[in-house]
């Protein structure tokens, strides 16, 4: 309930600001041979969804936050070969889907336009996860937990939730290259790991503690229009189980 909340949270942020005035995403559509096809930004987004990966693209006018557009043939948008499903709602606008297996390892976007154009986008879907696992983590220590694999730093986002057995929580963000606002959390490029500091338990209850982390991959289209376009993916490794032992600080 505790991490639903948070995210209900998030979102009632994000309706806050557009509000207020704020560049939000548009939600209206129109067809997409009404527009010249060099106006055309392209949006694609992965995402873990249980056992498979849900891909998402949306395509709009003039940029990142423009209306969303509905594809008329001949223009079409296929994943990994398969055609993609559009979707429409009063939320979002039109957008396209697809869900992939977990076991495929890129996704590759071809976008056709309505002149026979075609952008070829892909995505890596090699997920990292936790190279060891851990059983207990102290409290009063700076403490690393390595990743299998290694990431791109200037790409990547992160999001530590530490939840423990009372609901006690606390949620991080970082970036690869930034450490959080407050200095609990950062990511180690040189030893490819999560660097969790003392800071980060102050209202965590001591004993049984899960991590969960989530991570995002941002990048540019490999092809697109003179506007371009972003790439993400988004996943969570397997959460992470450890025993929190009471502060004890090392004697000199």
């Amino acid at each position: 309930m505790k991490r639903n909340n948070g995210r209900i949270f998030l979102s009632g942020l994000l309706l806050i600001f557009c509000l207020m005035g704020a560049s939000c995403p548009s939600r209206e559509t129109t067809e997409s041979d009404k527009i010249a096809q060099t106006e055309i930004y392209q949006s694609y987004s992965v995402k873990a969804d249980g056992e498979q990966f849900r891909a998402t693209v949306f395509f709009r006018i003039g940029g990142k936050t423009g209306t969303t557009l509905a594809l008329v043939a001949p223009s079409k948008i296929t994943c990994n070969g398969q055609p993609m499903q559009e979707v429409r709602n009063s939320f979002s606008g039109t957008s396209y889907s697809l869900m992939i297996p977990r076991s495929a390892t890129t996704g590759t976007f071809v976008f056709s336009d309505r002149n026979g154009k075609n952008y070829t986008n892909t995505i890596d879907l090699r997920a990292t996860n936790w190279r060891t696992k851990i059983n207990t983590i102290n409290a009063a220590q700076s403490f690393a937990i390595p990743l299998a694999n290694n990431i791109n730093s200037a790409q990547t986002d992160f999001r530590l939730e530490l939840n423990s057995a009372n609901n006690n929580s606390q949620t991080i963000l970082f970036s690869g290259t930034q450490a959080d606002s407050s200095a609990r959390a950062h990511y180690d490029a040189n030893a490819n790991a999560i660097v969790i500091e003392p800071a980060a338990w102050q209202e965590i209850r001591r004993g049984a503690v899960t991590l969960n982390l989530g991570v995002t991959v941002n990048t540019p289209v490999q092809q697109g229009t003179r506007l371009g376009g972003e790439i993400q993916f988004d996943y969570e490794p397997t959460p992470l189980r450890v025993n929190l032992l009471k502060a004890k600080k090392l004697k000199c």
